[in-house]
């Protein structure tokens, strides 16, 4: 019972049927269809970006010069698109506590004059 040439050698480190090695494998396989799932995923939103770009580039002759660096302007996948700056929101922040700041456009604050009598 259980003495045999194959009990012998499935113990080993070097036979394919020993259950370590069985266990590598199925990690092995897993590991390929992740990546290759994973591949796929890539090529699919590489199809869907170059179909909106194909897209827009059967518009007019200045909706191809604005799209030629649009990509530059757009946020990258995986961003939000509501992303404010530091300034900003310390400025909106001041400007709620405190209605006498004019804010400039650069983000810094100045303070308004006010007329004493």
């Amino acid at each position: 019972m259980g003495k045999g040439y194959n009990n012998f050698m499935s113990k080993k480190a070097f036979h394919p049927g020993s259950y370590a090695n069985q266990k590598r494998i199925k990690e092995a396989e897993e590991k390929e269809a992740a990546l290759v799932k994973h591949e796929e995923e890539k090529y699919a939103q590489y199809r869907k970006e170059q179909e909106l770009f194909q897209q827009k580039s059967l518009v007019s002759k200045e909706s191809k010069d604005k799209l030629s660096l649009s990509f530059m302007y757009e946020a990258p996948p995986g961003t939000s698109q509501e992303v404010k700056s530091e300034t900003i929101l310390k400025k909106e922040i001041v400007l709620k506590n405190d209605q006498d700041i004019d804010p400039l456009p650069e983000g810094s604050l100045v303070w308004k004059r006010t007329r004493q009598p």
